[in-house]
């Protein structure tokens, strides 16, 4: 397959792990970053390693999310959860990245209930373009791009579950 035609054409399984790549790398580049840095790392392999695992383990969490969005989106439907992740993960990722924003059971309680003047002074043109190149931008190509039918039910719905088996079994392994 070539590239262009792959940029173009792909199944189910390669949109939902294109998508959980795309949000466990960079909207998560805070949370990497503090895998990087911790102390727990150590130094040089370790802390390579660490860091891999802490990587590994957002794009487990990314790609369950997606998985578990797919079982809801049938079909090409699954090109708007898709681009709805896209958008919150590049707006959590703003919060986390340039104010530091940990998303916990507290923070969303707090999100629930902040008024629109409070809202409205956290937007700016800084939080527009990072939602624009990282939410909307990939967004787009999620809009653009045709999802291939898979040959059998079954298969649409058995390699999300290994993927998913096999991401926690790795995960499992290295963290």
């Amino acid at each position: 397959m070539s590239v262009r035609k792959w940029f173009s054409e792909v199944t189910r399984l390669q949109l939902m792990l294109v998508t959980a790549l795309w949000i466990s790398l960079l909207p998560n580049i805070a949370t990497l970053r503090a895998f990087a840095t911790s102390p727990s790392a150590g130094d040089g392999l370790l802390a390579a390693a660490f860091a891999f695992g802490g990587w590994l383990f957002v794009f487990f969490i990314s790609f369950w999310l997606v998985t578990a969005f797919a079982c809801v989106f049938w079909g090409r439907s699954l090109r708007y959860a898709c681009m709805l992740l896209l958008v919150l993960g590049a707006t959590f990722g703003y919060f986390s990245f340039f104010l530091g924003t940990l998303f916990d059971k507290t923070m969303f309680m707090n999100m629930i209930q902040t008024d629109a003047h409070e809202t409205l002074e956290l937007i700016n043109l800084r939080l527009l373009l990072w939602i624009a190149v990282l939410g909307v931008l990939p967004g787009w190509w999620v809009w653009r791009v045709t999802i291939v039918p898979a040959h059998s039910v079954w298969r649409s719905v058995l390699a999300p579950a290994a993927t998913l088996l096999g991401l926690v079994i790795v995960t499992g392994a290295i963290v």
